[in-house]
């Protein structure tokens, strides 16, 4: 059986679902068997995802990159058919419609539940594109239940074409320091010690705003002054934050490093004194699971996927409510019986969590998705339910001009 992805994404602006992408790819190579895995990738991205491929997988990179009108699903020009292969990946919200069986990942519908972060023109596309592909794919796969309610809900999907597979941590994957050198790199950096730990883009929806002002919280009215150190890309947003930092007089402790590669990533998990986690919306926190995986402990938000993901593995607060998330900051950062009760039930509950299991999910899922392509339903092996075949004819692209 011969799997075609489509890898064709920025990993410095894709965030999470580059992270999806590195972590699958690294879990199938290293499944036994006979499948073939050739990942579409543009002149940007092959360097980084290679180093992650196994034997049974290949790179093959397309200069021309022609991407779909906004608002649009794009029909093949017998490109992804020129593979030959028996299932095609779209493991991000880029969809081509094909009549190979394939199997799609839309991640998440926050632009239903956060409307305000998005224009009028995002949330119509993201409709239009999301609600088609999800329709028009073999198979549609969610990192978690909440969202498969969501695409059930608002797209009329039948439940059981939609599965839910769970991620594994990239740290898994990751290469690492050696002591001397993240010791090395915590210094260069200055970082401080007993610091709170929160790896994310500075989106409005990753709520660093409110982070800051329970951190203000904390010093004026407990005499605590917890550090905080941040990574992940700094987008437009950043400028609102860095202001409110300034203004609270919070600039020498609160950290914020950018993007930084994988081996720092893991020497901050490995340093920190717990995770926080403070984001109004996730589909599914690669933070937590890292920081599970890690046995560092985890406080988060109580929205959306977490509690799901979470279970009684971390300590929750109301995101929108900086005494509570303020709360939250204090337990952890005083109490070290707390800390340690959340690592060891974080650390079991990685279990649950593992790249080898996602991909023997995701790889019955391909077997079961190649059977549609005979005109059969297949069966997922490891869930058990029947695979629902695409609910277009063969040849036949309905609805995919602009709603």
């Amino acid at each position: 059986m011969r799997v075609v992805f489509n890898a064709q994404m920025d990993p410095k602006l894709s965030g999470g679902i580059a992270q999806v992408v590195l972590g699958l790819a690294h879990g199938l190579g290293n499944l036994a068997g006979a499948e073939e895995y050739v990942f579409i990738c543009s002149p940007t991205s092959a360097e980084w995802l290679q180093p992650y491929l196994g034997m049974n997988q290949r790179i093959v990179i397309n200069r021309a990159v022609k991407p779909a009108p906004a608002g649009h699903i794009r029909t093949s020009d017998g490109f992804w058919e020129s593979f030959k292969p028996d299932v095609i990946h779209f493991p991000y919200q880029a969809f081509t419609y094909t009549e190979v069986p394939s199997v799609f990942n839309p991640h998440d519908l926050q632009h239903v539940h956060l409307p305000d972060y998005f224009t009028s023109e995002e949330r119509r596309r993201r409709d239009a594109v999301y609600g088609e592909a999800c329709r028009l794919a073999t198979a549609v796969v969610t990192a978690s239940r909440f969202v498969k309610d969501d695409v059930v809900r608002r797209f009329g999907v039948a439940e059981k074409k939609v599965h839910v597979v769970g991620w594994g941590s990239p740290t898994a994957a990751y290469p690492r320091f050696s002591e001397n050198q993240a010791r090395e790199f915590l210094i260069a950096h200055r970082i401080p010690g007993d610091f709170a730990l929160y790896p994310a883009q500075t989106w409005p929806h990753k709520n660093h705003l409110r982070l800051i002002e329970a951190l203000h919280i904390l010093r004026t009215r407990h005499q605590v002054q917890l550090p905080l150190v941040c990574t992940g890309a700094l987008t437009d947003h950043y400028d609102a934050v860095a202001a409110r930092v300034n203004k609270l007089g919070l600039t020498e402790q609160v950290r914020f490093l950018g993007r930084v590669d994988e081996r720092s990533l893991v020497a901050l998990f490995e340093a920190a004194e717990f995770l926080v986690v403070p984001t109004l919306f996730e589909a599914m926190s690669f933070p937590i699971l890292e920081a599970f995986a890690e046995g560092l402990p985890v406080a988060c938000s109580n929205v959306t996927s977490l509690p799901e993901q979470v279970g009684d593995a971390g300590l929750i607060f109301d995101p929108r409510d900086e005494e509570s998330i303020a709360q939250a900051l204090l337990s952890m950062h005083t109490d070290a019986d707390l800390r340690r009760d959340l690592a060891a039930r974080g650390f079991q509950r990685a279990k649950s969590f593992s790249w080898t299991a996602t991909a023997e999910h995701y790889r019955s899922i391909y077997r079961a998705v190649a059977m549609c392509g005979g005109g059969d339903r297949g069966d997922d092996p490891v869930s058990g339910q029947p695979v629902v075949c695409g609910e277009s004819p063969p040849g036949h692209l309905p609805g995919t001009q602009t709603r």
